[in-house]
This record gives C-alpha cells, structure tokens and sequence, in this order.
C-alpha cells in the first residue's frame, strides 16, 4: 500500500503524526521537512491544511492493519531521516505500534529493516525521497 491510497481521514492522521514526530525533538532537519513535503504531495493534501491533532487522536483515525503498518515504515523513516533516531522519536514510534496491535519483536524487525533501507540509499537518493522510496518497501512488505 502507497500513502496515496489511505482513505481521506487516514491521510490527514498520518500527516498529522508525521507532523508530530518532526517536531517531537525540538529540532526540525531539512530532510525530515522534505520528505513530509512529499508525502503531503503524494497524498494531495496541501501540507498547512493538516490539522495539528493529539497522537492519540491521530493513531485512532488509522483503522486499516496494512495503513497502519505502512503509516508505521514511514514514520520510522521520518524518524531515521537525519541519521540519528533519537529518543523521543523512538517512544512515538512505539507508542504508534502498541496502538496498532504491533508488538516489539515485529516493531524490532521493522526498525531494523528501515535502517538497512537507509543504509543502502542515504547516499544515493536525494534528501526528501527517502519517504517516497519507503512506500515501495512497505508495499512489498518486510520480510518476517
């Protein structure tokens, strides 16, 4: 799944998490920033239209398991953006997967996965394609 398939009220929640977790350390990169730009794009949403929401809120408007596991790559992703996951991104992106019925040997896999994904393009893909290049990995699925 692509985050341009997401049902209308999933797209703004995720933007809306990905907003969050931009600014969840304080500090907002210029990739972090791009590639939310992008997703805003690949969604068609206008990326100042996005409501600031509550994660909680946010969390609760994903109801589709493979929405939740992409919306999960991404903000993994997100998170890794700037070459450091930091503390307060990594408890958002496990407060997202106990949300969404992801336990932490899979939410491990999945971290894992993102950053050899990382690892393998950081250098090859321009700052703020990283997140479009994370959709195609999460359509595949990652290997369990």
């Amino acid at each position: 799944m692509f985050l341009a398939d997401f049902a209308p009220a999933e797209k703004s929640a995720f933007l809306a998490l990905a907003r969050v977790m931009m600014e969840i350390d304080g500090d907002v990169h210029e990739q972090e920033l791009a590639m939310l730009r992008r997703m805003a794009a690949d969604m068609e949403l206008p990326l100042a239209d996005v409501a600031r929401r509550e994660p909680d809120e946010a969390m609760a408007c994903l109801k589709d398991p493979v929405s939740r596991e992409t919306a999960l790559y991404e903000l993994i992703g997100l998170a890794q953006a700037e070459g450091i996951y930091k503390p307060e991104e990594r408890a958002l992106v496990q407060r997202c997967a106990g949300a969404f019925g992801i336990g932490a040997t899979e939410l491990a896999k999945m971290e894992a996965y993102v950053q050899r994904v990382m690892g393998m393009i950081q250098d090859e893909m321009p700052a703020g394609r990283l997140g479009y290049f994370f959709e195609g990995f999460a359509a595949q699925r990652a290997p369990r």
